[in-house]
């Protein structure tokens, strides 16, 4: 049994790959009973032209009762927005083993709202080691993206303390509200998503889900995978 957590650590950023900006979209939570307080509870990433995410489960299953979930997606590319554009979050199935949420949005205002969403394009790959990667997702306000470059270290099946698993590790420090974030390689593709910082010893590793790993689950919640 690993010592893992949900992530919650800081770190820096440095530049991103286009894909991950323009596909990676904070997921936010209102609190109706705190004054409509928004904060971001982690980050998501659209797959589907229809409105289709994918997130970490815990990001889903785990929000308090009184919250409302939304996202907001930018009218442009992340790095020139000028307006946004918000979705409430419905529809979630959840595969609680390794962590994985897919989920529908629908548009908060009734204008139409889904031409020129940004669609990752996934791959079916078990993420090797010394493979490039980049990684990005939202704290704070939620309005822009970091996100940090680094390698994957390793392919192999890990276990939280909660049971819940994971199945590769990267050398990037996680921070608060990274969770559900989007693994892009240099090719611009998504490989998995990040749903764990590690603690103890394995302070300074995040670890996620492959692609590969869950296709089953998602082509069973109608993401056609090449």
């Amino acid at each position: 049994m690993f010592a893992l957590c949900p992530l919650g650590a800081a770190a820096g950023n440095s530049a991103p790959s286009p894909l991950a900006i323009h596909a990676a979209i904070p997921v936010l939570c209102t609190d109706v009973h705190l004054a409509a307080r928004t904060r971001v509870r982690g980050t998501a990433v659209i797959v589907g032209a229809n409105g289709v995410i994918l997130t970490a489960a815990h990001v889903i299953v785990e929000s308090p009762p009184t919250c409302t979930l939304t996202v907001l997606v930018p009218n442009e590319e992340w790095s020139k927005a000028t307006g946004f554009r918000a979705f409430f979050v419905e529809h979630c199935a959840a595969d609680k083993t390794v962590d994985l949420a897919v989920c529908s949005l629908r548009p908060v205002e009734p204008r139409p709202a889904w031409t020129g969403l940004p669609v990752a394009s996934l791959k079916r790959q078990f993420p090797t080691a010394d493979l490039d990667i980049t990684i990005a997702g939202f704290s704070g306000w939620g309005l822009f993206p970091v996100a940090r470059r680094g390698q994957v270290k390793g392919h192999t099946l890990y276990r939280r303390q909660d049971g819940v698993y994971c199945d590769f590790s990267t050398d990037v420090v996680a921070f608060e509200g990274m969770s559900g974030s989007p693994v892009v390689t240099s090719q611009g593709e998504l490989i998995g998503l990040i749903t764990t910082a590690g603690t103890r010893r394995f302070s300074g590793t995040s670890f996620g889900i492959s692609v590969e790993r869950t296709s089953g689950f998602l082509q069973a919640h109608g993401l056609p995978l090449p």
